[in-house]
Parts: C-alpha cells; structure tokens; sequence
C-alpha cells in the first residue's frame, strides 16, 4: 500500500511540477509528503527540483539535494540531470558542474544540458561525451553550435559541420538554423547560403536565420530580398518582422552616415 500511496502522490507531484506556473502547488506538495513521513524515490525529487527551478528556489533546491544525498539518489542520472539547469538557472553553475561529476552512468541528457551550462568548455566536454559512448542528439548539436559561435572558434565549427553531415543531423532544421547563424557571426554569410540551400524543406525559422545573417553582416538589401521571398513560401512570425526591421533601420543608418 505504501508503494501506492507513493505513486499517487508522485503523480500529484508530477502534474503540478509540469505545468510551469505551478511550481509553488508542487512546492507545497513534496513539503506535505515530508510532513506524512512518505519515502521518495526518483521521481518525487526529479518533480520537486523541477519546481524549484520553475520558482527560482534555490535554498529550497539545496535543502531537497541534501535530503536525495541522504536518501541514496543523489547519483541518480534523471535527478542530476534535473539539477544541473536548476543550479544554472540560479547562477550558481559551479554546483552544476560539481554535480555532475557525482553521475554514476552519464546519457544523452547529462551531457547536452553540461554542454549548454558550460560553453567555455563546450568541445572537450563533447569530445569526452563520445569517448564515453554515449551518441548525440540534434540538441546535443545545437548547443554545441551556440558555444561556438559565441566565441567564434572557426575551425571547431567547420568540424561540428562535417560531424552533422557525417552523422545525418544536417536533416534536423534546428541543426541547419544554428549553423546558418554560425556562419553568420563568423563573417562568413557564402557558407550560411549554403547551408540554406541544402535545406529539403525550408521553415520560417530557417528563413529567419537567413534574414538576420544577412542584417547582421550588413547586406540589408539581401536581408529585403529575402524577406520578399520568405512571405511567398512561408508565414512570417514576429522574429521574421524584427529581423527585417533591424535590416531596415541598419540600411537607413548607412545612407545616413554616407548622406545617401
């Protein structure tokens, strides 16, 4: 019966936990399991953890990881992996990383959430996510793409690159969005095309990847071309507008500087 109870109020748990602005309801539900003595198992702490970082409770979050320590979970994959952006999320990534180093048996999830917590050390911590065993996954890629293009490793990006294509994740068009907007930041907007035009499929967003790159390397009139043709293909979004405008107000800036 216990084993039930405990399921019943895992499931409570749960709904809250994942439902964004319930985080507090959540809260209040694994204090109340506290209060009735329940044991907890993986699940219950993996919820909880998930609502403090909905709720930016981190002294709570610290209080839970102690009590996960205390109740033999504090290796447990699934809630580490719950720890690391909830720690992140505080600004307190240091204890991330100190988590996890306690992972007994990393996953996909482990690595790519590190990945994005740690970007400084984005590639070495891929390169030993593969020495582990452990395969990526396009979001793997796409943090990994975004660590690099924030400091402009060329030559790390061109390798994650031929990685996509090798691997087949140049059909994930959230991979080819980061790359175009790679190329983009590296001053390098021939190979965004390309990476474009490989697309199968061409979504708004990858349209608005194309526009932003263009704005962002200062060809405004290629930003409006494209745009044009965007419309004719897909529906524009909001991100689509302000990409666009941004190309507008840089195109007016330029004539201005230059009494165009």
């Amino acid at each position: 019966m216990a084993n039930e109870d405990l399921v019943s109020w895992n499931a409570i748990l749960s709904g809250y936990s994942q439902e964004g602005n319930h985080g507090l309801e959540a809260i209040f539900v694994f204090i109340e399991m506290v209060g009735e003595g329940m044991g907890f198992d993986h699940a219950s702490f993996t919820s909880a953890v998930s609502a403090c970082s909905h709720e930016m409770n981190l002294e709570l979050g610290k209080q839970i990881h102690v009590l996960t320590i205390k109740s033999g979970y504090g290796s447990h994959v699934s809630v580490c992996n719950v720890f690391f952006p909830t720690y992140s999320k505080c600004a307190v990534t240091e204890d991330a990383k100190l988590v996890f180093q306690c992972v007994n048996d990393f996953n996909v999830v482990s690595w790519t959430t590190m990945n994005s917590i740690d970007e400084e050390d984005a590639i070495s911590l891929f390169n030993e996510m593969r020495l582990d065993g452990v395969y990526p996954n396009d979001v793997t890629f796409v943090g990994l793409i975004h660590a690099i293009s924030i400091r402009k490793l060329v030559e790390e990006g061109e390798m994650i690159h031929g990685f996509c294509i090798k691997t087949g994740f140049l059909s994930k068009h959230n991979v080819c969005n980061s790359l175009i907007t790679m190329y983009a930041k590296f001053d390098s907007i021939h190979d965004s095309i390309k990476v474009f035009e490989e697309l199968n499929c061409r979504e708004i967003i990858s349209w608005n990847a194309l526009i932003s790159g263009y704005a962002q390397n200062g060809l405004c009139q290629d930003a409006l071309k494209t745009f044009l043709v965007a419309t004719m293909e897909s529906k524009p979004n909001n991100y689509t507008f302000g990409s666009v405008l941004s190309a507008i107000g840089d195109a007016q800036d330029i004539s201005l500087k230059y009494g165009q």
